[in-house]
């Protein structure tokens, strides 16, 4: 289990959440590059079969984060144009290197 895991506060999983990535961005790009992301972006177009796995991955990395800011608009009382699903989706495009939406990582998503 991830340290930020262990917060009560779900902002400071959030924050804990972002300094933990933030760490891992040492050494050579091919040591803190994302799969998924790198897969993704070198075969969505030609191979479905893994944009759907690639998709399910940085998916539930986000449904994750997702609920932790679903969590602190509630206790924070935060109301804005954003949403939760768009702010998670949208951290991790800025994370992994690639656009915030989901269509581009599965065109098909409706």
């Amino acid at each position: 289990m991830n340290p930020y895991h262990g917060f009560d506060d779900p902002l400071d999983r959030i924050l804990g959440y972002l300094d933990f990535r933030k760490a891992m961005l040492r050494g050579d790009v091919a040591e803190f590059t994302c799969l998924a992301g790198t897969m993704v972006q070198e075969a969505y177009g030609t191979y479905p079969e893994i944009r759907q796995a690639c998709d399910a991955s940085i998916g539930s990395q986000a449904a994750q984060v997702e609920s932790d800011i679903v969590d602190a608009m509630k206790r924070y009382h935060i109301r804005a144009p954003w949403t939760a699903e768009s702010l998670a989706l949208h951290t991790q495009a800025v994370l992994r290197g690639g656009e915030p939406d989901r269509h581009i990582i599965d065109p098909m998503a409706e």
